[in-house]
């Protein structure tokens, strides 16, 4: 499989339903419970069925609580849910779950719209999701939807207009841009910028702090204190003529030298995803400056 085909890849759950046919969510965990033994990561289908009767319980009692500490999502009829003692499941292997219903799931919850975007990730246990590393392909996918795309309008829109799961992969391409831009002209800039890898927490005081040796409209070197790997997503704020910018970039290369504070990396960044407001007044900017020869 090529590098772009993984990275496509990477960010496909384990099962999609465009069609879910509940209308209340006293009948969702049962609708659910049954799409999940498509999966080969189901060990138990018996026990599985148990447990998605036991949500429903839970949600009774819960519900509320859950849509209070949420409300961000279930605002934008996003349903999310992490589950984290699915015995059924290999100890290993988390399962997502995402499901789209045209109409909306009622929640029988007072002003909470119904719920058309359903996403479940499962855990064998909460010892089974602290052994995914940071790095961990597996954890940074769950990060990517939590932290991103089920908060991202033009995801959501997207898939509600899906007509065919197999065109899933296509649509993720192209939200998050893996394809290849022509290469623009370089410029030397020494600015700071603040990074992180996509779908880690997006607090200012727990980014790394970077600084840009040389920035285009499609890409930029950036020089940092932790190692990143190749074809990571990081999102990057750098910091240009006192005015913050925000974009999504794929790591091409990246090298390390010892300094005498320690080591240092740099790394070669394609820019994959910005937007058109912040791309216009990068290119305002680079225009003022003149390009690496």
């Amino acid at each position: 499989m090529s590098s772009s085909s993984e990275e496509k890849e990477q960010h496909i759950p384990d099962i999609i339903e465009l069609n879910l046919k509940s209308e209340t969510i006293d009948h969702l965990f049962t609708e659910v419970g049954t799409l999940i033994l498509k999966s080969p990561k189901i060990l138990n289908t018996s026990a599985a069925l148990r447990e998605f009767q036991n949500l429903q319980k839970f949600w009774s009692k819960k519900g509320n609580e859950l849509i209070e500490k949420e409300e961000e999502f279930f605002s934008k009829s996003v349903f999310p849910l992490c589950v984290n003692y699915c015995s059924f499941l290999d100890i290993s292997e988390p399962l997502m779950f995402l499901g789209r219903s045209i109409k909306g799931i009622d929640l029988h919850v007072k002003k909470s719209p119904p719920s058309k975007t359903i996403c479940m990730v499962l855990f064998h246990s909460i010892e089974s999701y602290e052994h995914l590393t940071k790095d961990d392909k597996k954890r940074q996918k769950i990060n990517i939807y939590w932290n991103n795309f089920l908060k991202n309008q033009i995801f959501l829109d997207r898939f509600m207009d899906l007509k065919d799961v197999k065109d899933y992969p296509k649509m993720i391409e192209e939200i998050t841009r893996f394809d290849e831009k022509r290469k623009e002209p370089r410029f030397n800039v020494f600015a700071p910028a603040h990074c992180s890898m996509l779908g880690e927490s997006w607090v200012k005081d727990q980014k790394e702090k970077a600084k840009i040796l040389n920035i285009s409209l499609s890409g930029l070197l950036i020089e940092h204190l932790s190692p990143y790997y190749i074809n990571s997503i990081l999102e990057i704020e750098p910091f240009l003529d006192n005015n913050n910018l925000y974009l999504w970039g794929k790591i091409c290369r990246t090298d390390s030298r010892e300094d005498p504070e320690g080591e240092k990396f740099t790394s070669g960044i394609k820019i994959t995803n910005i937007s058109e407001f912040d791309k216009i007044y990068l290119a305002k900017y680079l225009s003022t400056l003149n390009p690496l020869c």
